[in-house]
């Protein structure tokens, strides 16, 4: 199965654009056609950035969503820090991939 770590920028514009091409993936993910890796620095990452006022999301819905979604994804701890990028939080998308890539196939 393919192993997936979404960035946040694809789960804020499939809430922006329900009739897009991030919105498509999101629902993939719920179909579970990948394993949809996160770790819990990059869910705070998803949680905080849909509660942004300037979104203008509803902020039960968008707890609601959250914890719909935590049913989707496989949850891994990062062994390791990264410093690669000039952006410190798509270092935490490479810690994720990194330690998804290693996980049991008998998830």
């Amino acid at each position: 199965m393919i192993r997936a770590v979404l960035h946040t920028n694809v789960v804020v514009s499939a809430h922006l654009n329900p009739e897009g091409r991030e919105a498509l993936i999101l629902e993939l993910a719920a179909a579970r056609t990948f394993w949809w890796f996160v770790s819990p620095e990059l869910f705070e990452e998803y949680a905080e950035s849909l509660k942004r006022p300037k979104f203008g999301f509803d902020r039960k819905a968008v707890a609601l969503w959250l914890r719909e979604l935590r049913s989707l994804l496989r949850t891994v701890r990062p062994k390791r820090q990264l410093n690669v990028t000039t952006d410190p939080d798509d270092n935490l998308i490479l810690e994720c991939a990194l330690e998804a890539r290693g996980t049991s196939s008998s998830l």
